[in-house]
């Protein structure tokens, strides 16, 4: 046998005794190696993730008859005294969004400590939030577009109803604030009201309508085609009666807002918020502090949540320029 063929059968052999050692030791068998193996992770998985520093509470309103999720957020540290507290429309939605924005804001000490409270529904699916916060938000009811939505909705959708706003904010005047303040270390008057979309025409509805109770609102991208545009009817009604709007207000829009999905002439979100800046500068009123932006390239949804941070850090007048 030559040198070749005796390495080979070596070789071999050796290969042969490793597979036999293999099997005739303690493996798992082929179900066995099947099986996802267990770890550390397998047990973190399945747990709920919360937002450290937050509660929720349920309040619910008999004017209404509904029940609403009042989420809490309440910053890390230690205060001199009360804090401003910020109510928050959608907070379903925005609640965590906000509440992340805030702490890298404090973090850059762009703002000062506030509490958050997002107002949302409990158990909603995201078809109800819809349906819900369309009654809740507007001011008056859009026959036209309401009759669109329920015509276009599926047999399992929920039915669409509007013009509930005033009750929604008596909810939140009589109801959420006395609740945040028996509870939380909550400043009396220096309330912040915010909202994006329809919770931003609601907002204005609130700023024209209930002025005093807030000294601060942040309005994006607010729905002023409601309702045949109604809202700079309202803005007109609160003028004639008022020679002065003491508040600080910023209002933005995302620069790609004025066209698709809104292609009317009349829900060119662009042009109305335009509209109603060249308005409120158009009045003179002593006590106003407006900024507005337009961020460009931004659509209806992404441009949230730069409105956020934008409007945070101008109604809180700590506009630091960077690190």
């Amino acid at each position: 046998m030559n040198t070749i063929s005796i390495s080979a059968t070596r070789l071999a052999l050796l290969t042969l005794a490793s597979i036999v050692a293999f099997a005739c030791s303690d493996q798992p068998s082929n179900s066995e190696l099947t099986k996802p193996q267990p770890s550390v992770l397998e047990e973190q998985v399945v747990q709920q993730v919360s937002i450290p520093g937050t509660q929720r509470h349920l309040l619910y309103s008999a004017e209404i008859g509904q029940h609403f999720t009042i989420d809490v957020a309440v910053p890390n540290g230690s205060f001199d005294g009360p804090l401003p507290v910020i109510y928050l429309t959608d907070g379903n939605w925005m609640f965590p969004m906000v509440q992340g924005t805030l702490q890298l804001l404090r973090l850059g000490e762009e703002v000062p400590g506030a509490i958050l409270v997002g107002i949302g529904y409990p158990n909603a699916t995201l078809e109800d939030v819809a349906a819900l916060r369309m009654r809740d938000l507007t001011p008056t009811i859009d026959n036209n577009f309401i009759e669109a939505q329920n015509n276009k909705s599926s047999d399992h959708s929920p039915t669409v109803k509007a013009g509930g706003a005033d009750a929604f904010l008596h909810f939140i005047d009589s109801q959420v604030k006395p609740f945040i303040h028996a509870n939380y270390n909550a400043q009396k008057n220096n309330d912040i009201l915010m909202g994006d979309s329809l919770g931003g025409l609601f907002t204005l509805h609130a700023l024209f309508t209930r002025t005093a109770e807030y000294r601060r609102y942040i309005v994006g991208s607010p729905s002023l085609w409601w309702d045949g545009q109604s809202t700079f009817a309202t803005e007109i009604a609160y003028a004639k009666s008022h020679d002065d709007l003491d508040v600080e207000l910023f209002i933005s829009v995302g620069g790609f807002e004025e066209g698709t999905p809104f292609s009317t002439d009349s829900a060119k979100m662009v042009t109305n918020m335009r509209n109603l800046v060249t308005t409120l500068q158009g009045r003179d009123y002593p006590s106003l502090r407006l900024a507005e932006y337009e961020f460009d390239k931004e659509t209806h949804y992404s441009v949230i949540p730069a409105t956020w941070s934008r409007g945070l850090r101008e109604v809180f007048g700590t506009k630091k320029s960077g690190l």
